[in-house]
């Protein structure tokens, strides 16, 4: 008795599965069912990041060399060489690394009164880091400048482990530049370079991302701001200028990779920056300023500035009429666009400007009690100087090609509201640990815009060669690969 219980529990383990199965009514092969995996966080993408085969150069010698008026707070301009009257830009499209936030107290927050933070306990922030892609070490890319009517050459070198190709988007160019790959041309394969070189028909707030696989490529941090200015100048000057290209990404518990497979982003950026780390953009009082917004990823960000009525005054497709202007505090940025609002800085004091969407002023979203939250995310300070302190100190009236001086503003702000309290904090200043570049150059200035200066051009014939300016400025290295036919690859 026992040995055939024994037995048909042997034979019960053994048919058990067989029993299962469903059987194969087809005689075709079925397919292989293979099971998704899912990523582990602090883990590499599935793609590569990038190809241990080439070199991660230095971005070129003229990024960071101001030659415009735009400042793009947290990222650096682009400056150009001339060939001829054609004004010579690089890029290189590279993997990045960049810290995104920190676990410091924002600049502008020695500007607040100690009694009124007096009961207030909010959560501290923390540093992040991103491992993206983008142009010259930073996403977004350099910002580029230039006027109407100029002819523009860009060299594009591919430092990605996959192809690319560069899109202008908004631009009135032939569609052999464009940039839609395969559509106009072939890709730019990894560790080659292409050439772009297209005339300048519009003015406006423009904008240059990835051509080629843009919904991984857009979605890793490609792109940056292209400004045109009019050609005539502007109709009223403008005094403070500033770029803001708005972004998002996915960014996992303990990781540094942005998950391209999902649209649950949880840190927005201001030029590649969340709050506390953003730079607060100071102006002084009277100033007429520009704001010129920029978004190509998945959300609309409706950016709203306390304090002020602004008009819009441009998009993406160029500048609006007066007649046609709209007044509003809140402009609403689709994706794929860009809008310039205009204004009076005649309202002094410390002005909140951030997305008006709560999930988009907020770091990392963890699923934990709420309490007093940090300011996070699209989030900064838009300070307004008095006329009455710029008398009594010795602030000197910014310029357009002057990276934001809020560390010494911040230092001469002992006003009567926090003289016994304010305390600056230098250390804890984005731009007090970047010495700020010497005025530059443009080598044509434009009309209504501040802070460019008239000198003596510099005219290359032929291949480029290794020279210096009057005012020992490096130019770009020798390129003997170079040749007259844009869209060469080499």
């Amino acid at each position: 008795m026992k040995h055939s219980i024994g037995l048909y529990i042997i034979l019960l383990f053994k048919i058990a599965p067989l029993i299962a199965q469903k059987p194969n009514t087809s005689d075709k092969k079925q397919p292989e069912v293979k099971k998704l995996v899912q990523p582990v966080f602090g883990m590499m993408p599935k793609y590569p990041w990038n190809d241990p085969k080439i070199k991660i150069s230095s971005p070129p010698p003229l990024t960071g060399k101001k030659m415009g008026s735009v400042w793009t707070p947290g990222i650096k301009p682009l400056g150009y060489e001339l060939d001829g009257k054609v004004k010579v830009f690089r890029l290189i499209a590279q993997p990045v690394e960049q810290i995104i936030s920190n676990d410091q107290p924002a600049e502008w927050e020695a500007l607040v009164p100690a009694k009124n933070k007096e009961h207030i306990n909010p959560m501290k922030p923390f540093k992040q880091t991103l491992k993206c892609w983008g142009y010259n070490g930073s996403t977004p890319g350099p910002t580029l400048e230039a006027t109407e009517g100029d002819t523009v050459r860009i060299i594009v070198k591919n430092e990605l482990p996959e192809p690319t190709s560069v899109h202008w988007h908004g631009f009135l160019i032939p569609n052999k530049e464009d940039g839609a790959t395969p559509e106009t041309a072939p890709p730019i394969l990894p560790g080659q370079t292409f050439t772009y070189e297209f005339t300048l028909k519009q003015s406006g707030t423009l904008m240059y991302h990835s051509g080629f696989n843009p919904m991984k490529q857009d979605d890793y941090g490609m792109m940056g701001l292209f400004i045109i200015h009019p050609k005539g100048g502007y109709a009223k000057k403008i005094d403070k200028d500033v770029g803001i290209f708005l972004q998002q990404f996915a960014i996992r518990p303990g990781n540094v990779f942005p998950d391209l497979t999902t649209m649950d982003f949880n840190w927005f950026l201001f030029n590649g920056h969340a709050a506390p780390l953003i730079p607060m953009i100071t102006v002084n009082e009277g100033d007429r300023v520009r704001l010129r917004f920029a978004n190509t990823i998945m959300d609309s960000h409706p950016i709203h500035l306390h304090g002020f009525i602004w008009e819009q005054v441009g998009t993406e497709g160029g500048p609006i009429k007066e007649s046609a202007r709209i007044k509003g505090s809140t402009i609403n940025v689709p994706p794929g666009t860009t809008r310039d609002v205009e204004f009076v800085a005649d309202n002094p004091g410390l002005w909140r400007l951030h997305c008006h969407k709560l999930h988009h002023i907020v770091n990392a979203h963890a699923d934990v009690p709420m309490g007093v939250m940090n300011q996070g995310g699209m989030f900064t300070e838009f300070y307004v100087v008095p006329k009455n302190k710029l008398k009594s100190t010795t602030v000197k009236k910014m310029d357009s090609t002057t990276p934001n001086k809020s560390a010494r503003i911040l230092r001469q702000a002992q006003d009567e509201r926090s003289r016994d309290t304010f305390s600056a904090r230098p250390d804890l200043s984005i731009n007090s640990r970047l010495k700020a570049p010497s005025k530059a150059a443009h080598p044509e200035p434009v009309e209504g815009v501040e802070g460019y200066e008239k000198t003596e051009k510099i005219n290359l014939k032929g291949k480029f060669k290794p020279k210096t300016n009057s005012k020992n400025l490096p130019l770009l290295p020798s390129a003997p690969q170079r040749t007259n036919q844009p869209g060469r690859i080499t």
